[in-house]
């Protein structure tokens, strides 16, 4: 059976969650999410803790994450591979 992909979109800090994303992912049997996204030092970074603090595992699509500073962009995705990466 082909599995629909689910896909959320967020503008507010932190992300907001549709209401029940969470029961209709855990229902579907996923457990891991994609993550893509702008300002890796705002938006990014409280979706990765968020997820992780609710137990996915996590996939970041490094090319498709930015940010207006490269500095903080480059030191976040360093400091998310030292702490979260398997």
């Amino acid at each position: 059976m082909r599995r629909r992909p689910l896909s959320s979109t967020s503008t507010a800090i932190p992300p907001s969650r549709p209401p029940g994303l969470g029961e209709r992912l855990r229902s579907g049997g996923i457990d891991t999410l994609i993550l893509s996204g702008g300002e890796t030092d705002i938006c990014v970074l409280a979706t990765v803790l968020g997820a992780v603090d609710r137990g996915y595992r996590l996939v970041l699509a490094e090319d498709a994450v930015c940010s207006t500073s490269d500095t903080t962009h480059d030191d976040l995705l360093s400091q998310f591979h030292e702490r979260f990466s398997q």
